[in-house]
């Protein structure tokens, strides 16, 4: 995370839309109500998480909704309570569908770093579905670490989770290798995905990707034509039950990502 201005790859196709959305959410929720996921089918520990981050003002969270999207600019860094009060759940709810698609896959590792993790809904979401995982999230914001921070003292967020305040860069994708965690990582880092050999650095041998639909459909293009292989969720919709759609304001969250390996 951080204070991201970085210009659009002019290799991404923003405009091209999924053709053929897929809805099978009850895979990886199969105990949840005809209405739609609901608290009951997450951990418990991501209730008494999204209690604890809902604290900004109203208002401001609000202002910060309106504004996400694919081409937004965020200061994850000055905005860090109100990123997490609105979008800490939402995003834990989406890396947690795609972790449980990939669980045959991440179950053979053992430990990942997360990339811009901030306060750790991607690291919380994995070691959820594999828990002998041990991830480092890798983030230079440190109100995100303080947040991430609070958590672990809170005992909400697990001992095998760890925070390095550090910027990711081409030359972190060198000197680590790793498994890797990446949500919206890409999408706030457009110029790693300039070029075939750009982008195959930034998912290494083994990546989870949780980001928005063209630019998984960019990795995965520049991934198979490397010879990787991948598994994709393709615009999911997943419909939330009454409760939790009060709680997050939203009706269907929608989720892409896949799964990258060699």
């Amino acid at each position: 995370m951080g204070n991201v201005t970085l210009p659009i790859a002019t290799s991404i196709r923003v405009g091209r839309q999924d053709s053929e959305p897929d809805t099978r959410w009850r895979d990886y929720f199969p105990s949840a109500h005809q209405t739609g996921v609901g608290f009951g089918d997450l951990p418990k520990v991501a209730r008494s998480i999204a209690d604890i981050l809902s604290r900004a003002p109203t208002e401001k969270v609000s202002q910060l909704v309106s504004k996400k999207g694919m081409d937004a600019r965020i200061d994850y860094n000055s905005l860090a309570e109100e990123f997490n009060s609105a979008y800490w759940l939402r995003n834990f709810i989406k890396c947690l569908a795609v972790c449980r698609f990939a669980s045959t896959e991440i179950a053979g590792k053992s430990r990942f770093m997360d990339f811009g993790g901030g306060g750790g809904p991607f690291s919380l979401a994995a070691i959820s579905v594999s828990p002998n995982l041990s991830c480092t999230i890798y983030d230079e914001s440190p109100a995100q670490e303080a947040i991430f921070v609070e958590l672990l003292q809170r005992q909400l967020m697990p001992r095998n989770v760890s925070f390095q305040n550090r910027r990711v860069t081409q030359d972190l994708f060198l000197e680590k290798s790793e498994p890797r965690l990446l949500s919206y990582f890409l999408c706030e880092n457009r110029h790693l995905l300039c070029g075939n050999a750009a982008i195959r650095g930034a998912i290494g041998d083994f990546s989870v990707v949780v980001d928005y639909l063209p630019i998984v459909r960019a990795v995965a293009d520049s991934a198979a034509s490397g010879g990787w292989n991948n598994r994709l969720v393709k615009s999911m919709k997943l419909p939330l039950d009454p409760e939790l759609s009060v709680y997050l304001r939203q009706e269907i969250i929608t989720i892409s990502g896949g799964v990258f390996w060699r």
